[in-house]
């Protein structure tokens, strides 16, 4: 019954709004005033919106790790921002689910499938050169590769190309 009610008030007051519209005619204020309430609409997302897109992005990069509405709540303050000052004509999405996929890949980097202590076990030496190869680690897993025994693999093998392997490098 309440409801019933909200519905009918809400339609009288569509109602008023589209008579005073278009008892204005055809002038600048009409013009601007259903263009600032459509920018109005266009620029103010419920949060169910931002969650879906989150959702979906952390879907598409694979991060079924990350809970989407921790994300959201994390970042909904940044995205709200970036959706008030797009430009009607860019795609909003697009620059939200680009946010998004910066974001993730800042604040969340996908852990690598061997660390410093597996580096170290097979006798590089810590260093510069040792950051280095860690860093060539990243990028191949940022790439795509996620096995292991490759990595390490790319790793023997960037450490003696540089004489850095002390446990090859020690037996010659």
């Amino acid at each position: 019954m309440c409801s019933h009610k909200l519905l009918l008030d809400c339609e009288k007051l569509f109602d008023d709004v589209l008579r005073f519209l278009r008892s204005v005619g055809k002038d600048e204020f009409r013009d601007v005033a259903i263009q600032q309430w459509k920018d109005g609409r266009e620029k103010a997302w419920p949060k169910y919106k931002f969650d879906h897109i989150v959702e979906g992005t952390l879907r598409e990069l694979g991060r079924t790790d990350l809970d989407y509405a921790v994300v959201c709540n994390q970042h909904l303050k940044e995205m709200q921002d970036i959706l008030a000052a797009t430009v009607i004509d860019e795609d909003r999405l697009a620059s939200i689910k680009n946010f998004i996929e910066q974001r993730i890949c800042e604040k969340y980097p996908l852990p690598l499938p061997i660390r410093g202590k597996d580096l170290i076990d097979l006798g590089i030496p810590p260093g510069p050169r040792f950051g280095e190869i860690l860093g060539v680690i990243r990028e191949k897993v940022a790439a795509g590769e996620s096995r292991r025994e490759v990595l390490l693999d790319i790793a023997t093998q960037l450490a003696q190309a540089t004489g850095e392997n002390t446990l090859t490098s020690g037996s010659e």
